[in-house]
C-alpha cells in the first residue's frame, strides 16, 4: 500500500464485499486516488463497515477485523454514549485488526479508553484520511501494536497516557502530516518500541514524562519537521536508544532531566537544525553515550549539570555549528571531543571529569575551563 496521495473521491455501492480474511460486508466502496494535477493514480475497493455494525460487534465481545474496509464513523466516545457507559470507562476491543483500512471521518476518530485484548493490534498500511486521531489513556496490555507504513493526513494525534506491557510497537516508515503528536505520559513498557523511518512532519513532537522498558528504543533515520521534539523527564529502563541518523529540524531538541539508566545511546550523523539542543540535568548512570559526526546548527548545546558518573561521552567529529556550548557543572567519566569543529564560546567548567579529550579539534572562539567557586575537577585533559 503506497502512504501519500494528494486527493480521493469516494463512490459506494450496495455490492457486497468479502475480504481476504472472509468478512462480508453490505457494500463496497471504491477510492479513486489523485495525483496534484487531478490524474488519476489508483483505484483501491474496500468493504463497507457502518459503525452500528462495528458497535455491534464490541457490544457481543465478538473479534474486531476491520482490515480492508471503509470507515466513516468510529468513536468509542459516541459507543459510550449510545450504551449509556461512563464517560471514562473503558471498552474492550477483542483482537482488533484494522490492516489496509481506509479512516475517512469527519469528527475524530477516537479509541480513548480503549482496552485491547490479544496478541496484536494490527492498523499496517492504513489510512488515515480525515479526523484527529485520539489512542488517549488506551490500554494495550502485552499486544503487539504494529502502526507501520500508515499514513495520517491529520497531524495532530494523541497517544496520551497510554499504557503498553512486553509487546512490540512499531511505527516504521509512517508518515505524519503537520500537526501535535501528543505521546506524554505513555508507558511504552518492555518490548521494543520503533520509530524507525518515520516522517512526523511539521508540528510539535512530545514525549514528555513518557517512559521506556528495557527494550529497543529506535528512532533511527526518522525525519522530524519545525517544531520542538521535547523528552523532557523521560525515563528509559535501560535498553540500546538509537537516534542514529535522524534528522531533527528546525527547532528546540529538548531532552531535559531525562533518565537514560544504563543505556548505550546513539546519536551518531544526525542532523540538528537550527534550535537549542539540551540534555541540561538529564542521568546516565553507566554506558556510553555516543554523538560522533553530527551536525549541530545555530543554537545553544547543553550538557549542563549532566549526571553521567559512570559513562562514556564520544562527540568526536561533530561540527557545532554557531551557539554555546556548554558543560557547565556536568559530571562525566570520560568526556571526548576529538576533532570537532567548535565555532562559539565553550564552557567546560564541569564539575567532575575523569578524562576530557580534544585532541585535533578546532575552537574559534573561547573555552572556559576554570570555575569560579571550585578547582579545576578535570584529571586528565
Amino acid at each position: 500500500m503506497f502512504t501519500e496521495f494528494t486527493d480521493f473521491e469516494v463512490k459506494i455501492t450496495d455490492a457486497p464485499f468479502r475480504t481476504s480474511g472472509g468478512m462480508t460486508w453490505p457494500g463496497t466502496v471504491r477510492i479513486v486516488y489523485s495525483d496534484p494535477e487531478g490524474e488519476k493514480t489508483l483505484e483501491e475497493d474496500y468493504g463497507y463497515a457502518p459503525a452500528e455494525a462495528i458497535y455491534q460487534l464490541i457490544s457481543e465481545g465478538k473479534e474486531i477485523n476491520l482490515s480492508e474496509c471503509y470507515i466513516e464513523r468510529f468513536s468509542l466516545t459516541e459507543y459510550r454514549a449510545l450504551r449509556n457507559l461512563e464517560a471514562k470507562s473503558y471498552v474492550r476491543l477483542e483482537a482488533f485488526s484494522a490492516r489496509r483500512t481506509f479512516f475517512n471521518c469527519r469528527a475524530r476518530i477516537d479509541f480513548s479508553f480503549a482496552e485491547f485484548s490479544g496478541e496484536s493490534v494490527d492498523f499496517e498500511s492504513t489510512v488515515f484520511a480525515r479526523g484527529l486521531v485520539s489512542f488517549n489513556s488506551a490500554r494495550f496490555a502485552d499486544c503487539s501494536l504494529n502502526m507501520s507504513y500508515v499514513l495520517f493526513r491529520n497531524g495532530n494525534i494523541d497517544f496520551a497516557n497510554c499504557q503498553f506491557g512486553s509487546g512490540l510497537i512499531s511505527f516504521k516508515n509512517s508518515k505524519f502530516h503537520s500537526g501535535t503528536k501528543d505521546f506524554r505520559y505513555t508507558g511504552f513498557g518492555n518490548g521494543d518500541v520503533l520509530f524507525v523511518n518515520t516522517d512526523f512532519g511539521d508540528g510539535d513532537v512530545s514525549f514528555i514524562n513518557a517512559s521506556f522498558g528495557q527494550g529497543t528504543v529506535s528512532f533511527k533515520v526518522a525525519r522530524f519537521g519545525q517544531g520542538k521534539v521535547d523528552f523532557h523527564y523521560a525515563k528509559f529502563g535501560g535498553g540500546e536508544i538509537n537516534f542514529e541518523r535522524t534528522d531533527f529540524g528546525p527547532g528546540k531538541v529538548d531532552f531535559r532531566m531525562a533518565e537514560f539508566n544504563e543505556s548505550r545511546i546513539n546519536f551518531n550523523r544526525s542532523n540538528f537544525g537550527n534550535g537549542e539542543v539540551t540534555f541540561e540535568g538529564s542521568e546516565l548512570k553507566s554506558g556510553k553515550f555516543l554523538f560522533k559526526k553530527a551536525t549541530v546548527g545555530e543554537g545553544m548545546f547543553s550538557f549542563e549539570q549532566v549526571i553521567y558518573p559512570e559513562a562514556e561521552v564520544y562527540l568526536d567529529g561533530t561540527d557545532f555549528g554557531k551557539g554555546t556550548i556548554s558543560f557547565q557543572k556536568a559530571r562525566i567519566k570520560h568526556l571526548s571531543l576529538r576533532s570537532c569543529q567548535m565555532n562559539d564560546y565553550v564552557d567546560l567548567r564541569m564539575e567532575e571529569a575523569g578524562l576530557v579529550d580534544l585532541s585535533d579539534t578546532v575552537i574559534r572562539d573561547i573555552i572556559d575551563l576554570t570555575p569560579y567557586e571550585t578547582p579545576v575537577a578535570i584529571r586528565t585533559l
